[in-house]
């Protein structure tokens, strides 16, 4: 069995990249399995921005099969900030290194593109999410967006993975 991150912006992996960037999408839709505007928006732009050279996406695959992605855009030249969007691994694939390795691929990218932190938000319910990042050395840092209710962020600082 083989696990790889790859581009997932190429003709021939961005349907597969679409279909579980909806699966994301899904985990937040109302009681009536709508999706919000923020989310049927993403989906229609990919995948803009998620592009070289300002942006990135990355999906895994487990033997070939779309399992997992992630999405990369760079959110302030000046500071060379990157954000992290999206991570998501399908229900069934969960626990099996996917998310481990697609924040790995994501940090990996991010130093590639020049970036010296990348930031993320994520929900504080999403539990699992949290402990990976932090695992991974993101901090806790101060608001970059305008967020939402129970919303948290973190940072992790490149140069300083870089200067190790």
């Amino acid at each position: 069995m083989t696990l790889r991150v790859v581009a997932g912006d190429g003709p021939d992996l961005i349907d597969a990249t679409r279909r579980l960037a909806r699966g994301y999408a899904q985990t937040w839709s109302g009681p009536d399995g709508q999706l919000g505007d923020h989310d049927a928006q993403m989906l229609a732009w990919l995948p803009e921005p998620y592009v070289p050279p300002d942006g990135a996406s990355l999906l895994a695959l487990w033997d070939g099969e779309p399992v997992g992605c992630v999405f990369l855009h760079r959110r302030d030249q000046l500071a060379r900030a990157i954000e992290m969007k999206h991570l998501f691994v399908v229900d069934d694939w969960r626990g099996r290194g996917i998310g481990t390795a697609l924040v790995m691929a994501a940090v990996t990218q991010a130093q590639q593109m020049g970036g010296a932190v990348l930031r993320l938000d994520v929900d504080e319910s999403r539990r699992a999410a949290i402990r990976l990042y932090e695992a991974h050395g993101f901090l806790p840092t101060e608001p970059f967006n305008e967020g939402w209710p129970g919303a948290r962020w973190y940072a992790l600082s490149l140069d300083a993975i870089r200067d190790e």
